[in-house]
């Protein structure tokens, strides 16, 4: 039973091949939104910064600011992230890159799934306040907001992107889907 259990797992969860590899191959071309949305992912966007290699995460924990939705790891509302297991408060707040393979398919994003679409989650990436309700939190999440932005490790690094731009990203990242 192990062994057939096994052999499932590695079947069915596998990563199949994916439109981009047929690209590479020269078997398939991309769409011109589609290699816009590869020009921004490669360049303006900086994503391949931190989704990199073979799996497209570089499989390192970073702040990404997205709001906290239900209670947390801890819970008092506030999710501590990678803190919760190393207690190194270098770690407040990182969550490990994922990577993109169907990413289309996994939503909500965000470490707590508060992110219901993937334009959203990457508009987060470069303008967190855009999703934060602000109005509705408390003054102990007003603060714990605030602490987790001051610790984002995207803000800086990605650019902004028109919302056309976003579009493209979007339309590149369904080339990842299997």
């Amino acid at each position: 039973v192990a062994l057939a259990l096994a052999a499932f797992i590695r079947d069915e969860f596998r990563i199949r091949e994916t439109r981009i590899e047929k690209f590479v191959s020269g078997s398939e071309n991309f769409s011109d939104a589609e290699l816009h949305g590869a020009e921004i992912f490669y360049g303006k966007g900086g994503c391949v910064i931190c989704h990199s290699g073979t799996n497209f995460t570089d499989q390192k924990f970073y702040t990404v600011a997205f709001p906290q939705l239900g209670f947390g790891k801890n819970g008092f509302g506030i999710d501590y992230g990678r803190y919760n297991a190393t207690f190194d408060p270098s770690d407040l707040y990182k969550f490990r890159t994922p990577s993109l393979f169907n990413v289309l398919k996994t939503e909500p994003f965000g470490h707590s799934g508060s992110v219901y679409t993937l334009e959203e989650a990457i508009t987060a990436h470069y303008d967190p306040l855009i999703l934060a309700p602000i109005a509705q939190y408390d003054s102990l999440q007003r603060h714990e907001f605030s602490k987790v932005l001051a610790l984002s490790d995207t803000v800086g690094i990605v650019n902004y992107l028109t919302p056309d731009e976003v579009a493209a990203l979007v339309d590149f990242l369904q080339t990842l889907s299997f």
